[in-house]
This record gives structure tokens, sequence and C-alpha cells, in this order.
């Protein structure tokens, strides 16, 4: 399962520095969502220093691709996230 995961200027700063400083948010959303479904708990380790970049644009997408032969059972619970809410959902776990 392939699904995008749309970052906003206005709302996703936070989220739209740390790709801008190379950090790979389509590992993030994933890894987060299977210890969210799971209920175990996850650290990522950040570099020491962020330097703050100018944006590029208004709208980054983000691509996350999940294994349904390996995970069908968190695939299934992510298809069950209301479809206007599922972005949302995924940006509030990944920064849990």
């Amino acid at each position: 399962m392939t699904f995008q995961v749309r970052l906003y200027l206005h709302h996703d700063n936070d989220l739209i520095q740390l790709h801008l400083n190379g950090i790979r948010l389509s590992d993030v959303f994933a890894k987060s969502l299977e210890a969210h479904y799971k209920k175990e708990k996850i650290r990522f380790e950040m570099p020491r220093q962020l330097e703050l970049k100018p944006h590029k644009g208004r709208i980054y997408r983000i691509k996350v691709t999940l294994d349904e032969a390996k995970k069908p059972d968190l695939v299934q619970w992510i298809c069950a996230f209301p479809e206007q809410y599922k972005c949302h959902c995924i940006k509030n776990i990944a920064r849990t």
C-alpha cells in the first residue's frame, strides 16, 4: 500500500523543516504508525543541529509505502481512517 501524506506550510512547519534538513519522513511515518498500532514505544535520533531553511512551496507530499503482505493488520487499520482525516491522523501519530 502506498499513500501520500501532505504537509502544509501553515500547519506542518515542524515536519517540513525536518524534511528540508534531510530526515526521511516516509520512514518516520511508517515506523511511527507501526509502533502506535502495536502500542510500542519508539524513539528517533535527530541531528544535533537543524537549520531553519526557507520553504520552496506551500504543500509537500511525502510518499509512504507499507508492505501489505508483511503487515496486513496495520494496512487494514490505516485504511479504516476516515479519508478526510487520514493525513492529519498520521502526522499527529508521528509527532507523538
